[in-house]
């Protein structure tokens, strides 16, 4: 209510920042990202202060729907494109900050109790809800994966990190059985095109990037930064990490006794 009759209140204006702006790092080898391939996306840049917990992911790729003349309908599950990833660590100063195991399932147990349903118009830009047709523009899809999707550190931690080496290095999964839905070509169609089979990678991922946004601070405020860092000030990353427990092989019996860590 002060708000509303404060009517002599000056405009405030907040010029701390002066730059706000997002770079794109690409992986070491860019040539390939095929299954079991690791991609690394290395930023070191000196004098630099970033927000990893704005970052994003940027894929761009293509479903395959013409094989040997035999029309395959594919589409993603879910979450289909999280599941193209067995393991996603990252690393500052190189030492390992946090790590998400079984991307695809983590990610997707995760997003079920915590997404919002008025995040929805956002869910398919994010990979999350996407659903492919035959001809939808010819099969391609381009998300933004927002890293607080895939690590509780991005998650937790939204403030600038100041003179640091960051590394994300991205696992591709051994099969990609559990990101797609394809259905079998008909017995007709597979003799129209002498034999035809759905491929075994049923998509091809061109690009993969790491959008970082960069932050550039007012004078005033750069100063009082370095001489916190001159301090050697220790500074407190406080972040819930991820972590998924796998039953590989149940028992026969109808009760199984699964001991889980707990921790406050």
């Amino acid at each position: 209510m002060d708000d509303l009759l404060s009517i002599q209140a000056s405009v405030p204006f907040d010029d701390r920042i002066s730059l706000f702006e997002i770079r794109a790092h690409m992986p070491y080898a860019t040539s390939s990202f095929r299954t079991n391939n690791e991609i690394r996306i290395l930023i070191q840049h000196s004098d630099s202060c970033v927000v990893p917990g704005f970052s994003c992911l940027h894929l761009v790729g293509q479903l395959s729907t013409q094989v040997d003349s035999v029309t395959a309908r594919v589409r993603f599950i879910t979450n289909g494109i999280y599941h193209l990833f067995r393991d996603l660590p990252y690393e500052l100063n190189g030492v390992e900050i946090d790590r998400s195991n079984n991307v695809g399932l983590t990610s997707f147990m995760k997003g079920i109790v915590s997404l919002q349903k008025s995040q929805e118009p956002s869910f398919e830009n994010m990979g999350w809800k996407f659903d492919y047709t035959p001809g939808y523009q010819d099969g391609y899809f381009d998300v933004c994966i927002p890293l607080s999707m895939l690590l509780g550190f991005a998650e937790d931690h939204k403030k600038i990190i100041v003179n640091a080496k960051h590394e994300l290095i991205l696992t591709r999964s051994n099969m990609d059985d559990n990101a797609v839905i394809q259905n079998e070509p008909t017995a007709a169609q597979r003799t129209a095109a002498g034999g035809g089979n759905v491929p075994d990678e049923p998509y091809t991922l061109n690009k993969v990037e790491w959008l970082v946004p960069y932050v550039r601070l007012a004078d005033q405020t750069r100063l009082k930064m370095l001489g916190t860092i001159q301090r050697n000030t220790a500074l407190k990353v406080a972040f819930r990490s991820w972590e998924i427990y796998d039953y590989p092989v149940l028992p026969s019996s109808t009760k199984v006794i699964w001991t889980i860590k707990t921790s406050t």
